[in-house]
């Protein structure tokens, strides 16, 4: 029985762990590699969870405020903005890093004749 009782309670304290939990701050950033939305399961995704609806509507509105957005013609939702601008600047790391990386490549000195 104490046994028994052993493997449930490592159980539940692994479950415990292991589950997802509301943010103490505003946001968090997480892996999110099998999160599913509608229905579909993303293997290899990264998620923003807010505190509360509250929250979030502070970060859009911070990031609205920051950006630009009253000019922006057509203005979007302030959530379409931040997503916009929110890929925006992953293209742009991707697209530094794959500049970096060729780079590289091009100012490789040639070693071929050194033994």
């Amino acid at each position: 029985m104490k046994k028994l009782l052993f493997v449930f309670a490592l159980l539940s304290i692994t479950a415990l762990a292991q589950a997802p939990s509301i943010p103490t701050r505003a946001f968090d950033v997480r892996n999110g590699n099998g999160v599913i939305d509608a229905g579909t399961t993303y293997p290899a995704a990264i998620v923003i969870p807010f505190k509360d609806a509250a929250a979030k509507q502070k970060w859009l509105d911070d990031y609205a405020d920051n950006n630009n957005w009253e000019n922006a013609n057509p203005r979007p939702t302030k959530q379409a903005f931040a997503l916009d601008g929110l890929k925006l600047w992953m293209r742009q790391q991707a697209e530094a890093g794959r500049e970096q990386a060729q780079t590289k490549v091009r100012t490789k000195p040639d070693t071929s004749d050194l033994p």
